[in-house]
C-alpha cells in the first residue's frame, strides 16, 4: 500500500480516530533517529551556508512569513502550504 492510499484511507476515519492514529504514529518515531535527522539537516545547511551556496532568512522574516501564511490559511484553507514546503522554509530559517 502506498503512503498516498494509506493517507486517503486514514482521512476517512472520524476525527477522534484520526487523532488517535496520529498520536500513535508520532509515538512510534524513534527520538534518536529524529534527532540525528535534524542534526544531519543542520550540518548540511551549515556547510551550504559556509560555501556561500545558501540564502539565509532572518528569524523575524521567517516568523512573519509563517504568521502571514497562517492568517491566509484561516481565511482560505485552499492557500495552505504543503507540509514539506513549510518544513523546508523553517529549516532554512534555522
Amino acid at each position: 500500500m502506498t503512503v498516498e492510499r494509506l493517507e486517503a484511507e486514514a482521512m476517512k476515519l472520524p476525527l477522534r480516530e484520526r487523532a488517535l492514529l496520529a498520536q500513535r504514529l508520532l509515538a512510534s518515531l524513534d527520538e534518536d533517529e529524529i534527532e540525528q535527522a535534524w542534526e544531519d539537516v543542520a550540518e548540511r545547511r551549515y556547510q551550504l551556508y559556509l560555501a556561500g551556496e545558501m540564502e539565509t532568512v532572518s528569524a523575524s522574516d521567517a516568523m512573519a512569513e509563517i504568521m502571514r501564511r497562517s492568517d491566509a490559511h484561516r481565511r482560505d484553507p485552499g492557500e495552505a502550504v504543503p507540509l514539506d514546503e513549510a518544513l523546508d522554509r523553517i529549516e532554512r530559517s534555522l
